[in-house]
């Protein structure tokens, strides 16, 4: 997994995942929101931070809602890479709302961060907490009043007192993005004076799979999260079968931002913008004959890994069934270890929408068993992975779903952008107006 095999893991690394000499790797964790300020474009920001800083870079979690950026070099090129990293966050996101902008995870003591403040997550374990924080907190608060920043060192995850089947904690370093590179280098340095007194064992995430410390945006559920393991036998917290009540297979949500009722712009990356387009733009096109809607899916801008999906329909429902089918798309045919409802990639968006594991439809009002569908994004699931088709999908219209199904055709279309055809919605009849 990871980045092998492409140029953003061209890097040779140690290959023992658990433990790592302080000083030897530096180790971050990554919202997936903020992985584009890490890679760019054709990876052009990463090899610009290995060029300029002339240490070892690699993100490691391909296509999993958190990474772990992975840094091999001294403390001056650890706060390099760090800085450039920051910088990119800032410009980024700059433009976007707080609710739109990667992660900042603040504790209840903290301060609420400026709409400029990024954040960086440091990894570390237990052997190197004590002398980071000293007696009474006194390093932390130094260092916060040195370099103006608000730093948190998380003692509590889903897993329990550690991230999962490990000695290691989250630091949180959050401020402006001139101001966290010499906190995280302060720290850097302070690491590298410790003496090492107790085991050193790292969270690997390869292996069990995201931690949830992000919560939703990160790809978990609930504040904390709920701890998403891998796919060996024994070791998952939910099976593939029911979720718990109240859990939802949606572990990633795309932002949204709406004009009107028939008006949506969604802002993706460029992993969810592939599991939405499908291969030579089947899905999406599957999507659009389902939903009714014309959707856009825009060139990034720049060399941001971030795009823009516009939605039209000429009714309501018709947009808000896009959206729904489209969060399917990016739950269902993402890295498997990443989703709680993985499905195979040629699977048709028929037969994932009548599946059941996704819920039905917004806006419809009952399910075939006659009952409510319960609060949440698409509902919960219905009658179990794999059952039968619920009511609005394969059978009579319902509150805008088009009409009957049609046979799966057209698997060849390439140009996701092209306009519909007759199908679920019936043919359309304008073509969306300029965003």
């Amino acid at each position: 997994m990871g980045w092998e095999g492409n140029n953003y893991g061209s890097n040779n690394f140690n290959q023992h995942k658990r433990k790592s000499n302080p000083g030897e790797f530096w180790r971050f964790l990554i919202s997936s929101r903020a992985t584009g300020s890490v890679i760019g474009k054709g990876g052009d920001k990463i090899k610009a931070m290995r060029t300029e800083s002339g240490a070892q870079v690699r993100c490691i979690g391909d296509d999993m809602p958190e990474r772990i950026l992975k840094i091999g070099g001294n403390v001056e090129q650890v706060t390099q890479v760090i800085g450039m990293l920051s910088q990119n966050l800032f410009n980024d996101y700059k433009d976007d709302r707080d609710d739109r902008k990667p992660a900042r995870k603040m504790a209840r003591q903290q301060k609420h961060p400026s709409s400029n403040d990024i954040q960086i997550c440091m990894l570390l374990c237990e052997p190197l907490i004590g002398p980071i924080v000293g007696k009474g907190g006194s390093n932390i608060k130094q260092m916060e009043e040195n370099h103006r920043v608000q730093i948190n060192v998380w003692k509590s995850y889903s897993s329990g007192d550690f991230l999962p089947n490990s000695n290691e904690r989250v630091i949180a370093f959050t401020g402006p993005p001139d101001c966290v590179p010499n906190a995280v280098g302060e720290v850097a340095s302070l690491v590298e004076s410790t003496e090492i007194r107790g085991q050193m064992i790292e969270f690997d995430l390869e292996e069990e799979g995201p931690s949830g410390f992000f919560g939703e945006e990160g790809g978990s559920f609930g504040r904390n999260g709920a701890g998403l393991k891998g796919n060996r036998p024994g070791n998952s917290v939910f099976s593939r079968g029911e979720l718990p009540p109240g859990v939802s297979p949606f572990l990633q949500k795309m932002p949204e931002e709406r004009d009107g009722d028939c008006k949506i712009r969604l802002k993706v990356n460029n992993d969810q913008a592939a599991c939405i387009i499908g291969g030579g733009g089947r899905r999406v096109n599957e999507i659009r004959k389902m939903s009714g809607a014309d959707i856009k899916i825009r060139d990034n801008e720049g060399d941001s890994c971030m795009r823009f999906i516009e939605v039209f329909g000429h009714e309501p429902q018709q947009a808000l069934n896009a959206v729904w089918l489209m969060n399917i798309a990016i739950n269902a045919f993402c890295e498997e270890a990443a989703s709680l409802r993985p499905l195979h990639k040629d699977m048709p968006m028929e037969t994932v929408a009548t599946s059941g594991a996704y819920g039905n439809p917004p806006g419809l009002e009952m399910s075939q068993s006659g009952v409510p569908p319960q609060q949440g994004f698409g509902g919960p699931p219905q009658q179990g992975f794999g059952g039968p088709p619920q009511q609005g999908f394969g059978g009579p219209p319902q509150q805008g779903f088009g009409g009957p199904p049609q046979a799966y055709q057209n698997q060849g279309q390439q140009n996701y952008n092209s306009h519909k055809t007759d199908g679920w919605g019936g043919p359309l009849k304008n073509e969306a107006p300029g965003w």
